[in-house]
């Protein structure tokens, strides 16, 4: 259903592919739709937890799907016509298409190989350092003098909470909606 989605949502704006809110929401929307895949892909309910080696395969192969749909971002970001949009929103319909007649083979076929350990090391560190200088802050902020103590713990529970939504959450939608619920309810000013 997400794959649908992603589709009908690009398919409907296709016309705005110069638009870049638009592209950006296109991008998080793969970004999603590929976060999903790799987790439904990877069927760790019908493999036996002590069977490591199976468990990676799959993890691998469904990290590799995953990587397909999020070159799709990039087909997205440098379109120079609604054509290019076309081809994303056709190759995405492929997909769907192997997915309902769970062609794995057919989903593996065109999917890239995964990147090395050490690039994925660093994505994840790049993908995590914000939240944690973020919470870093937070467990710094006694030392800044001139905070008065009832501000300085409401902002030190905002910061810490904002940064665990960054670290946990690759939507920035999400750490906005957190950051907007914990401005009004922790009472900072």
């Amino acid at each position: 259903m997400a794959a649908i989605h992603v589709v009908d949502v690009i398919h409907g704006e296709r016309h705005r592919w110069h638009h870049g809110k638009h592209v950006r929401r296109w991008c998080e929307l793969l970004e999603n739709f590929a976060v999903e895949v790799t987790i439904c892909l990877s069927l760790k309910d019908r493999v036996d937890p002590a069977d490591t080696g199976l468990r990676r395969q799959l993890r691998e192969e469904a990290m590799r799907v995953a990587e397909a749909i999020r070159s799709h971002k990039r087909v997205l970001v440098t379109a120079s016509c609604i054509e290019d949009v076309e081809r994303v929103t056709n190759s995405l319909v492929c997909g769907i298409d192997a997915l309902v007649r769970e062609d794995r083979a057919a989903l593996l076929a065109n999917a890239p190989d995964l990147p090395s350990r050490v690039n994925r090391l660093r994505a994840m560190i790049a993908r995590t350092l914000p939240g944690a200088v973020v919470i870093g802050i937070a467990v710094v902020l006694p030392l800044v003098p001139g905070i008065p103590p009832a501000a300085e713990n409401s902002a030190r529970y905002m910061l810490a909470l904002v940064g665990i939504s960054m670290i946990l959450s690759s939507s920035p939608e999400a750490v906005g909606t957190v950051r907007d619920v914990l401005g009004k309810a922790l009472p900072f000013k």
